[in-house]
């Protein structure tokens, strides 16, 4: 894992991409992290205590990173649509 020993206030601009056994990885803006936990929370206490939602199991891996799409290949999902779609 590389996740630094520091708080969540340093890391504000960034993502945390979590990663599960089960194949299961998320990217969760630490900005949100910042308004659930507060500024002042531990990165490798929070990491530690999270869960995958698809299987319960521990992380497997985290990292830090400034944008998860880079170097991402495709569409996002929806694309080019914003909000909702216009059904036939």
């Amino acid at each position: 894992m590389l996740i630094p020993d520091d708080n969540l206030a340093a890391w504000t601009g960034h993502w945390l991409t979590v990663a599960c056994g089960c194949g299961r990885k998320v990217h969760v803006p630490v900005k949100l992290l910042v308004r659930e936990h507060g500024p002042a929370a531990s990165l490798p206490a929070l990491v530690a205590r999270m869960r995958c939602k698809s299987c319960n199991g521990r992380v497997a891996d985290a990292t830090m990173t400034a944008n998860p799409q880079a170097g991402a290949v495709g569409y996002a999902a929806g694309f080019p649509f914003s909000g909702t779609r216009e059904r036939a």
